[in-house]
């Protein structure tokens, strides 16, 4: 089975970079559904937005979202 991840991202304004965390978002687990898409849709339903990709640690970009209050999430399927 696949394994969805929802994991906090760090913005900082010295260097304008984001910044995947390896934490996971609070409450990520009312979110994680079968797919990324399904995991995504709820999301929004929620109000976060996609906001484009970010490069993870390892420098796979998966897909950002935010929402709208300086709060921003990655999610990608391991």
């Amino acid at each position: 089975m696949e394994k969805i991840v929802v994991a906090n991202v760090l913005y900082t304004t010295t260097d304008e970079t984001f910044y995947v965390l390896k934490s996971q978002l609070d409450g990520a687990e009312n979110y994680i559904k079968d797919t990324l898409d399904e995991t995504i849709a709820s999301l929004e339903t929620a109000g976060w937005n996609r906001c484009g990709k970010v490069s993870r640690w390892d420098g796979v970009h998966v897909d950002m979202m935010t929402n709208g209050k300086l709060d921003y999430i990655a999610l990608w399927v391991e």
